[in-house]
């Protein structure tokens, strides 16, 4: 988070920004490309434990390091992205109670939460 802090500052954007968009892209990004080439090459196994490994690694570890040494001043576009992510996940449990199962248009769903984020950041930025 010091370095999303720093890099904020910077660019005189708030680091909330920074850490909830840059910062995914930079550390995501290129596993989804991994698993893009590798799922080309048959190797569709490898391309599901590529993408659900670092999936669990960015949801575990660093957040783990970010609650325990990080102070919790939550900004407004912070709240607000929490409660776009769990209305998010929300819609996903929801749909996966109704159906047992889930169809692509579900997960796109989630798409439109995060352009709902990127407008709300752009609005606060401004």
């Amino acid at each position: 988070m010091d370095a999303a802090k720093h890099a904020a500052e910077g660019l005189g954007l708030p680091a909330g920004l920074i850490a909830l968009v840059l910062a995914p892209l930079a550390t995501e990004l290129p596993e989804k490309f991994n698993s893009i080439f590798w799922m080309r090459d048959g190797k569709d196994t490898l391309a599901v434990g590529n993408m659900t490994g670092a999936m669990m690694f960015q949801s575990t570890i660093p957040v783990t390091f970010g609650i325990l040494f990080t102070p919790w001043n939550l900004a407004p576009l912070d709240v607000f992205a929490v409660a776009l992510a769990l209305a998010s996940g929300g819609f996903v449990f929801l749909m996966l109670r109704r159906s047992s199962k889930l169809q692509a248009w579900h997960l796109m769903v989630g798409g439109a939460f995060y352009v709902a984020f990127v407008a709300g950041a752009v609005l606060a930025v401004l």
